[in-house]
């Protein structure tokens, strides 16, 4: 009898407990939530973990009830099926279903490189409900980023409308394309600055058929202007010559006279053996000489002729090839486009000036 009541609790209460043992993710009002760092281009753990607490303590400091603690964020991964969402780097699908899991609006995630001994950050932001990218910032520092550097990041994280400059492009050539990191961007003259373009670095390029093209990469302040002057000189154009050795005269000159003393050779072969002939005719006594010696002295004035025609053809092949060595010019050097960029600094502006030839 004992048993029938462990019995009826076994069946009431035991299949309710898997259910009741998960722990649910209260997001606390918290919008954002930025998932752990990974390492890239030669970055160590140690390192990416010191640019993470730097980060996620100004966040945290800055933005106080948007950001989700570490310790909530964390606890989604105590989910029985969300252990996937270790491996999500700055995967866009992973990152909206991380973020559906624990209840936030927007991810931020990022990534900690090495390049040229700096530390490179790159976050992105990511949009739950759209499942899309909708801001990304990169900075360069020595270690961790500097407070300016994460005032920077934070803007493009928690105000992406804000993280914005514009790129006033100055040049003389009209009808010019001008791409902003590949894409078409417009076509100058430009009418006023290039706006809304994001903060942060960016590949310039202006193009045009018969010039230079200018290409830089500007860091675009935010809510400010960078100003660059894109001087595209003309290309200079070479004549095209094919050389003598592909040019149908030279064969054919070359040829036409190859074929003449091959030809006058074996005329001054038969003149010989009829000459051979006469020869032999004159001292044995015989009347036969003398029809030897006209064909031998025709023979023979036909291959002196035949051998004038064949040096005259070789003679014009060696003068093509000579004429097309001495008259050809070496390839002329051209410009290469030279620009200037004028960019705010917090001491004042700065001149940038490339020269390249």
């Amino acid at each position: 009898m004992r048993l029938l009541p462990i019995i009826i609790l076994s069946v009431v209460v035991l299949p309710g407990y898997p259910e009741a043992a998960q722990p649910k993710v209260d997001s606390g009002g918290w919008t954002h939530m930025m998932w752990h760092f990974t390492p890239s281009g030669g970055a160590t753990p140690e390192l990416v973990g010191r640019v993470e607490k730097a980060v996620r303590n100004y966040f945290q400091n800055q933005r106080t009830g948007a950001l989700m603690n570490g310790v909530t964020m964390d606890s989604v991964l105590l989910v029985e099926g969300n252990e996937k969402y270790l491996r999500c780097g700055t995967g866009v699908e992973c990152l909206a279903g991380l973020g559906l899991a624990a209840g936030a609006r927007f991810v931020i995630a990022g990534e900690v490189g090495l390049s040229t001994g700096r530390t490179r950050t790159h976050l992105v932001l990511v949009d739950v409900a759209a499942k899309k990218v909708i801001s990304s910032a990169s900075v360069g520092s020595n270690g961790p980023p500097s407070d300016d550097k994460l005032k920077e990041l934070s803007i493009a994280m928690f105000e992406p409308e804000r993280y914005k400059g514009s790129i006033e492009l100055e040049t003389s050539v009209t009808g010019a394309e001008v791409l902003i990191d590949g894409k078409k961007a417009g076509v100058t003259p430009l009418v006023g600055p290039l706006a809304a373009v994001t903060a942060g670095e960016h590949l310039v390029e202006v193009k045009k058929p018969g010039h230079e093209p200018f290409s830089r990469t500007v860091r675009v302040p935010i809510g400010k202007t960078v100003r660059l002057v894109a001087l595209l000189p003309r290309m200079a154009i070479a004549v095209q010559t094919r050389p003598f050795y592909r040019d149908w005269p030279f064969w054919t000159a070359a040829g036409a006279g190859a074929v003449a003393m091959v030809v006058a050779g074996i005329l001054h072969h038969t003149a010989n053996v009829a000459q051979q002939s006469a020869d032999n005719c004159r001292e044995g006594g015989l009347t036969c000489g003398d029809s030897y010696q006209d064909k031998a002295d025709s023979r023979y004035l036909q291959a002196y002729v035949v051998y004038g025609l064949g040096g005259a053809g070789l003679l014009a092949a060696g003068l093509i090839a000579i004429i097309d060595l001495t008259s050809n010019e070496p390839e002329p050097k051209t410009g290469h486009a030279i620009g200037l960029g004028l960019a705010p600094l917090p001491g004042g502006l700065a001149l940038d000036a490339t020269f390249r030839f």
